[in-house]
């Protein structure tokens, strides 16, 4: 086996390892805010936090890799973060010290990045899709388990002492993600020179950057971008509030059961995953991704409807599956698009700036759902429902009824 290769699959080992750490944690922190006496809005604000310094920490964090070595930014990201969780299980007491503490997250917790960006740089040139793909997919499994874990240990232990020893693990799980990094990742990347040859090419490309994002036509971007960031804002508001509000709505609920709740949604997005790379070839959608982005479009204010509507847990399930279909094909379409859509030097930076869009949506979504539970706890899933529909009909009238762009070659 290749040393490139070996380096890949300890990667897809990190990318599960920080799923399932972060996922044991955050379905706990909204729930234990209110039992403090955290309004829905103060919630919502500590939520915004992560978002808003990712989208600042991100290019930094980004450049960084590319001056000294990913592999090396990607370690200490770990640690500092490992640091941040361990000590927040020691303040969950301090709604202060807890929000203080998610700076730390937000300017260091960068693992799924790094990781797909050193899948890029290691993965043989026809692999790296599917490198990604299946580092996703692993991924998504640890977020299927550790919800369902946090739970179960919340209903043994109680809420708080369960915040308090997640933070700890979580912690200790990104300790042992450093420790791959450092005694098995970095040892190997010292045997190959791609990194090296990768941050040099960065390096290289650096100094024309600002004029090759002035030369982008975005007249022809524009639709396809303002669509992904409507649907990415409903989608992120709407999950923003989802555990305060599937309490509130049915307060039967455990928080065990929510937590199930959670590993019922990311167990969507893992089949769904796998299902929509098959329908995608089919001949009905092959080599038309704007249909398929359209039918997508659909489901996903569907999902918000019967989500709206539900009068119980049944119905919920079944407007969180509506949008998981909806919301997995999108993600994949609205790759391909606007790789197609692009010449292939604007490719990247075209993909760089519809992740800073989300970054801009993830760290409003929050701050906006706990404003309007504020109002009603119903009313997060009404705005996403709002919000959709005029994603679907911008997506429909700039994109999908436009003359299909003739598409630009890409190599590998």
């Amino acid at each position: 086996m290749s040393t490139n290769k070996l380096i890949c699959y300890w990667l897809f080992c990190i990318g599960f390892v920080d799923l399932f750490a972060v996922s044991i944690v955050f379905p706990l922190v909204p729930q234990h805010a209110k039992e403090l006496g955290a309004s829905p809005s103060l919630i919502g604000l500590f939520g915004s936090i992560y978002g808003a310094i990712q989208l600042f920490s991100s290019p930094i964090i980004g450049h960084l890799g590319d001056d000294h070595g990913r592999i090396k930014i990607l370690f200490l990201c770990l640690m500092v973060a490992a640091i941040g969780y361990g000590t927040s299980s020691l303040c969950v007491y301090s709604l202060l010290l807890l929000s203080l503490l998610r700076f730390v997250a937000g300017i260091f917790k960068h693992t799924q990045d790094l990781c797909r960006n050193c899948l890029a740089d290691y993965s043989s040139v026809g692999e790296k899709t599917k490198s990604v793909s299946q580092f996703n997919a692993l991924s998504n499994i640890g977020f299927i388990i550790g919800p369902s874990i946090s739970g179960l240990v919340s209903k043994w232990l109680g809420l708080a002492s369960a915040v308090s020893l997640c933070f700890l693990l979580c912690g200790i799980l990104f300790i042992l993600n450093g420790a791959i990094v450092w005694f098995v990742i970095w040892p190997l990347s010292e045997q190959s020179n791609t990194e090296k040859g990768a941050t040099r090419k960065a390096k290289d490309n650096e100094k024309n950057l600002w004029d090759k994002m002035k030369g982008i036509d975005w007249k022809v971007h524009q639709g396809l971008f303002l669509s992904r960031f409507l649907f990415a804002l409903a989608v992120l508001l709407y999950r923003s509030s989802f555990i305060l509000g599937v309490k509130q709505l049915y307060p039967d609920l455990t928080s065990a059961d929510v937590g199930y709740l959670v590993s019922y949604n990311g167990f969507l997005g893992f089949v769904f995953g796998i299902i929509i790379g098959w329908v995608s070839v089919h001949q009905i959608y092959a080599g038309n991704e704007e249909k398929l982005q359209m039918h997508a479009s659909i489901m996903i204010p569907i999902g918000f409807l019967i989500i709206s509507l539900s009068p119980n847990v049944i119905m919920l399930l079944i407007g969180l599956a509506f949008l998981s279909v909806g919301t997995t094909s999108s993600r994949a379409c609205g790759v391909v698009l606007t790789t197609k859509r692009s010449k292939p030097d604007e490719a990247g930076k075209l993909l760089g700036f519809s992740s800073s869009m989300i970054s801009v949506a993830r760290s409003a979504a929050p701050l906006v759902a706990g404003i309007a539970q504020e109002f009603s706890f119903s009313a997060p899933a009404l705005i996403s429902l709002s919000l959709s529909v005029v994603a679907l009909y911008v997506y429909y009238h700039k994109v999908f009824m436009q003359p299909r762009p003739k598409p630009h070659l890409h190599s590998d």
